[in-house]
């Protein structure tokens, strides 16, 4: 009987006390908020290089395709100067895929150029994770050169 009555002031004091206690709360909410907190961040500046990348790209297509308007479509020279203009934006041009229309369209018809590269995002390293997201651009224009035809 005395041992019982033990056990139970012992469970009233002891036991309730450590399990209703709130001391730590604040502490553990606030780990958890900064948790919370970096992995925001973290992908937010994945987002940021993304979409810095895909600006890069566009900006490469874009010079790109103004040579080929003049040019009527793309050759082994422009070719060289898109990798040349890749390279001095920082794009790996080793992992860049680019299609686009042959040289010697007529003036007037579609020239296209589509270039692909891959981002690796990063933000889930800590997690043991690796992402890789295709960036596409595809842009057109029309051909301003007229080409005669020998006959």
């Amino acid at each position: 009987m005395i041992c019982s009555l033990r056990l139970k002031h012992l469970y009233k004091t002891k036991i309730t006390a450590a399990l209703f206690n709130e001391r730590g709360e604040e502490l553990i909410c606030s780990i958890y908020a900064m948790l919370v907190f970096l992995m925001i961040l973290f992908i937010s500046i994945d987002v940021i290089g993304y979409t810095s990348m895909g600006y890069k790209l566009r900006n490469v297509c874009s010079q790109t395709l103004a040579l080929m308007r003049m040019q009527n479509g793309m050759n082994s020279a422009l070719m060289d100067r898109f990798q040349d203009c890749a390279l001095v934006y920082g794009i790996d041009i080793s992992r860049t895929e680019v299609a686009a229309t042959p040289q010697y369209v007529q003036r007037g018809e579609e020239v296209s150029i589509r270039a692909s590269t891959p981002y690796k995002i990063k933000c889930m390293r800590p997690f043991n994770q690796e992402f890789s997201v295709m960036i596409d651009v595809e842009m057109t224009g029309i051909a301003e050169d007229f080409i005669r035809e020998l006959q």
